[in-house]
């Protein structure tokens, strides 16, 4: 042994290489969108906190006895989005 990598060797695992390369790559990319998911949602999250007090301060009586129905439907939709 010399220290090479005999060309039987390389032609038996490089095809196999390639692959987990492949897979290794397409799993970064996963993580990415993922984080920007995160991110977006964690955004809609707080928009819909923040904006659900003023909503609730200015409304009329029959808007304000919605307005928890309302609010839940649409955190339920942002924490479906954040799950995914």
């Amino acid at each position: 042994m010399d220290g090479k990598i005999e060309e039987s060797f390389y032609r038996q695992n490089f095809s196999q290489w390639r692959e987990e390369q492949a897979q290794i790559r397409a799993r970064t990319e996963r993580h990415k969108k993922a984080d920007q998911n995160y991110i977006e949602q964690g955004i809609r999250l707080l928009e819909i906190a923040r904006n659900g007090q003023e909503f609730y301060q200015t409304q009329g009586q029959a808007e304000r006895a919605a307005f928890p129905e309302r609010f839940l439907t649409d955190l339920s939709i942002a924490l479906v989005a954040f799950a995914s």
